[in-house]
């Protein structure tokens, strides 16, 4: 894990750890580390979990050094862990993980895309999952890429699913951009229920 984009590194999409429908699943104690791909589009994830069902536990993992290394990279998929998740009344616990070093080298004109991401909970169809994330930490800084807007965490969706949120420490290190760009600690849809479901 010490060799620079030493998973993908290609022009393919890159996963450190792919899991698709899976339910019921444990992932623990995981390091993740140097994944890259020097695709524009393709995606890039230290960990991507598709359609989880069920009661699920993702703890202890570190994920660190998740590169897009393509100038025009315009497409907003590299994230240290992406979920999303399918059918009704799951629970998703997510908790003791390290998420750090999330890069691109995009210099294209400023974006208010979202192309570096810690974590990041996406959009879907079903709802009534509870996904609970307790400390946790999430570290991002875009200071070498500011025409890029990042943040720790990205909540897509959340007016179908329940959000606990707690003890996690969500650092932002980007220096200030100018333009449209701009880089938080989390970024979600919610405009008027966002007390019910992110607790701090």
């Amino acid at each position: 894990p010490s060799v620079p984009n030493d998973i993908g590194g290609g022009n393919t999409a890159a996963y450190g750890i792919l899991m698709g429908a899976q339910g019921n699943f444990i992932l623990k104690n995981t390091i993740v580390s140097n994944v890259s791909s020097n695709s524009y589009s393709e995606t890039v994830d230290g960990i991507y979990i598709a359609s989880a069902k069920g009661n699920c536990e993702i703890s202890n993992n570190i994920v660190h050094s998740i590169a897009r290394n393509h100038v025009n990279g315009y497409i907003p998929y590299l994230t240290g862990i992406r979920i999303s998740h399918s059918g009704f009344t799951n629970n998703i616990k997510i908790y003791n993980n390290s998420i750090s070093d999330i890069r691109t080298t995009y210099v294209g004109v400023p974006t208010t895309e979202l192309l570096a991401k810690g974590i990041s909970f996406a959009a879907g169809i079903y709802f009534g999952t509870t996904y609970e994330m307790w400390n946790n930490s999430i570290s991002i800084d875009g200071t070498s890429f500011p025409n890029a807007s990042n943040a720790c965490m990205e909540i897509q969706e959340g007016t179908l699913d329940t959000y606990i949120l707690k003890n996690n420490v969500l650092a932002n290190f980007s220096a200030a951009q100018t333009g449209i760009a701009g880089h938080y600690c989390i970024t979600t849809n919610q405009t008027n229920r966002i007390g019910t479901y992110l607790t701090s």
